[in-house]
C-alpha cells in the first residue's frame, strides 16, 4: 500500500510540474517556461517531496493545484460551467488532502471580479457556483472526519498536536510570522530556496503581461 501511494504521489507531483510548464507557456516562450518549471522541480522544496518524502501530502496538493491554476489562468471557464465544475473537483480534492488549500479558491473569484466589464454577472456567478458546489461537497468529507475525530469541523491534527506542546507552538492567525517564515536562517523559505523569491519578484513582471491573472495569483498566495 505504501509503495503504491508513494508512486502515485510522485506521479501526481510530476504531472503538476508539467502543468506548471503549460501555464507558463500561456504567456512566455518555450525556453523561459522550461527553465521555470525545471527550476521549481529541482530548486524548490517540491524536489524533497518527490524524491525523499513522497509519503507526505505536499506533492499531491502541488499537482492538483497546478492543474487547477492552469485551467484558471487559461480562461474560458467563466462561460463554461462544466469546466468550472471540473476545476471545483480539483480544488475539492486538494482540500481533502490539505484543508488550507481551499484558500486557492480566491484565485478564480479574483479573476471573475476583474472580468466584470467583459463577462455578465449572471454568467460569472453561475460558473463560480458550478465550481464551488463540487469543491464544497468533496471538502465536506474531510470536515465530517474532523467533526468525528476532533469534535469540530475546524479541527486540525497540526493544531491538536501543537496544543500539547510548548506555548506558541500552535497556529495563530492573529500573530503571523511572515519574516521568520520567509527569511529566517532556520529553514526560511527564501533563504533555503531562493528560486521562490525570484518567482515572487517575477510576478511584478508578469503583471505587465496579464494584470488580471497577476491579481488572481497574488490573491491566491
Amino acid at each position: 500500500y505504501e509503495l503504491f501511494y508513494c508512486l502515485g504521489s510522485a506521479r501526481i507531483g510530476i504531472v503538476g510540474l508539467l502543468f506548471t510548464y503549460r501555464a507558463c507557456r500561456l504567456y512566455f516562450d518555450r525556453m523561459p517556461s522550461a527553465t521555470a518549471a525545471l527550476g521549481v522541480w529541482f530548486a524548490s522544496p517540491i524536489f524533497y517531496y518527490l524524491a525523499v518524502e513522497t509519503s507526505m501530502s505536499h506533492a499531491v496538493t502541488q499537482g492538483l493545484l497546478s492543474i487547477f491554476l492552469f485551467y484558471c489562468l487559461r480562461g474560458g471557464w467563466l462561460s463554461r460551467p462544466r469546466q468550472a465544475a471540473f476545476m471545483g473537483c480539483l480544488l475539492g480534492l486538494a482540500t481533502l488532502v490539505r484543508p488550507q488549500e481551499i484558500l486557492f479558491g480566491v484565485a478564480p473569484v479574483a479573476m471573475a471580479v476583474c472580468a466584470w466589464r467583459t463577462a455578465p454577472l449572471k454568467t460569472s456567478l453561475r460558473s463560480l457556483l458550478a465550481m464551488g458546489a463540487p469543491a464544497a461537497m468533496i471538502a465536506s468529507i474531510q470536515a465530517a472526519v474532523y467533526w468525528m475525530v476532533f469534535g469540530s469541523v475546524f479541527g486540525n491534527p497540526y493544531i491538536t498536536e501543537a496544543q500539547t506542546g510548548p506555548s506558541g507552538a500552535c497556529f495563530n492567525w492573529w500573530a503571523p510570522h511572515f519574516m521568520p517564515v520567509l527569511f529566517s536562517g532556520y529553514r526560511g523559505l527564501f533563504v533555503w530556496h531562493p528560486i521562490n523569491l525570484l518567482g515572487v519578484l517575477g510576478l511584478v513582471l508578469f503583471a505587465l503581461r496579464n494584470l488580471t491573472a497577476f491579481f488572481a495569483l497574488l490573491a491566491a498566495r
